[in-house]
């Protein structure tokens, strides 16, 4: 079953930028910003639907010079789930068939020569909430323009 599993990246309401190999991705419907690492990086590119998770894994395995399993990219696939980051149609199918994550990353992680898959990520508040609001010191506070050691207070020029 994992080698009919052809993964596809969600593109819709997603800003991505990429950076020193390291993808960028921002949720606008959620307010969340991920950071791919390297190795999810490559992953992330080859989830075009196109690709069977074996496929992945042969094209990682190639491009790092060092094997590498279908259950490492069955791990980023994961990541990519929680973070509903992939298709809907994608997600019924990322399963580890039963093993935990911890002996999933103790099998690969002793296996492989490149890093494990990681994607973290941060909650942003929408740019309303980040907006200050005037207050005693803004500028018709006390200290602002008309307040007590403004232009027209006892300190400034009257």
């Amino acid at each position: 079953m994992k080698k009919q599993f052809k993964p596809q990246i969600r593109t819709s309401h997603l800003l991505t930028q990429e950076l020193a190999g390291e993808t960028l991705v921002y949720d606008l419907l959620l307010n969340k910003a991920y950071c791919l690492n390297k190795t999810s990086t490559l992953i992330w590119r080859l989830c075009d639907g196109t690709r069977s998770v074996g496929d992945i894994a042969q094209a990682i395995s190639v491009k790092s010079n060092s094997p590498v399993s279908e259950d490492f990219i069955l791990m980023a696939l994961d990541e990519f789930v929680e973070n509903k980051l992939l298709f809907d149609n994608s997600v019924k199918n990322v399963k580890f068939d039963g093993i935990s994550r911890r002996s999933v990353i103790e099998k690969v992680g002793a296996a492989s020569m490149i890093a494990l898959p990681l994607v973290s990520s941060i909650f942003v508040p929408p740019a309303a909430n980040a907006q200050s609001i005037p207050g005693p010191t803004g500028v018709t506070g006390p200290t602002g323009v008309t307040g007590p050691t403004g232009v027209i207070g006892p300190t400034g020029v009257i």
